[in-house]
């Protein structure tokens, strides 16, 4: 499901505050084993509760419920087998470009594998607030794809409802921001929802800084005319030079293509 429905919402917020907790706790009190196991708890929450029932009606509806109430109840191996089951029974999603697809893929987690956990980049101080991160949250855009674990941030909306729920959001937004994850599940993170939605959080918060790091070469973050402001920059080189020649200009997939750890460092170097 792209969305939770309104009769799943309270259950689904239940289980996500549920995984919070233990990925709290599991930062505070216990081992690495421990963390790993409450991000992947907190990651296949949409895997396990929200792929759609197979009847419909008010039968399907008790079907989504009891998963709500198995998953609190601690039931996650039987959840996940049928989830399989489900997968396996809907087969692959048909896409006129798969191909392309998993090679973007594939790049992409090239370029993310190592940067999560660059020491580098563990800087506690590194923080996405709050606030800022509900605004990031109510402003995604909608029909946006899900990640690799099922999720989509209308998902993730349904804890701007609940106080608590936002805390706990917020706190493993913050250990994935300053890098203070397991390093056998970065490579997930690296392509997760969660990890686009704090990247854009935390361009929010020092979009000032960015920019001015930047300057003059700036075109996409928080730039609404980026591409129009690069299309006139080219034009104006060619008239301030008659011998200037554009050979080309193509910039499909360019974010997919470059090396995040790159593009940190740098960040790292303007703002420690």
């Amino acid at each position: 499901m792209q969305g939770v429905p309104a009769f799943l919402r309270p259950g689904i917020r239940q289980a996500y505050t549920f995984s919070l907790r233990a990925l709290r706790d599991a930062h505070s009190r216990a081992g690495e084993v421990q963390q790993a196991r409450a991000w992947k708890l907190f990651l296949l929450v949409p895997r396990l509760l929200l792929c759609r029932a197979r009847v419909a009606g008010s039968t399907g509806r008790e079907a989504l419920l009891q998963r709500v109430r198995d998953f609190l109840a601690g039931r996650w191996t039987a959840l996940l087998a049928a989830a399989r089951d489900a997968a396996d029974q809907l087969g692959p999603a048909p896409t006129a470009h798969a191909d392309d697809d998993a090679a973007s893929l594939r790049r992409r987690e090239a370029a993310c594998a190592h940067a999560p956990t660059c020491p580098a980049y563990r800087n506690p101080r590194r923080r996405a607030r709050p606030p800022t991160l509900g605004q990031a949250l109510r402003s995604s855009r909608r029909g946006t794809a899900a990640g690799l674990s099922g999720a989509t941030c209308k998902h993730y909306k349904v804890l701007l409802d609940d106080a608590e729920a936002l805390e706990l959001f917020a706190h493993a937004a913050n250990l994935l921001a300053s890098a203070q994850i397991p390093a056998n599940i970065a490579a997930a993170l690296a392509v997760s929802r969660l990890t686009a939605l704090v990247s854009r959080c935390l361009a929010r918060q020092y979009a000032d800084t960015f920019d001015q790091a930047t300057r003059p070469y700036q075109f996409a973050l928080q730039t609404r005319a980026g591409t129009d402001a690069l299309s006139g920059m080219l034009r104006a080189a060619i008239d301030l030079d008659a011998d200037a020649t554009i050979v080309s200009l193509d910039g499909r997939s360019a974010y997919d293509t470059i090396s995040r750890a790159a593009f940190l460092c740098e960040a790292i170097a303007h703002n420690p």
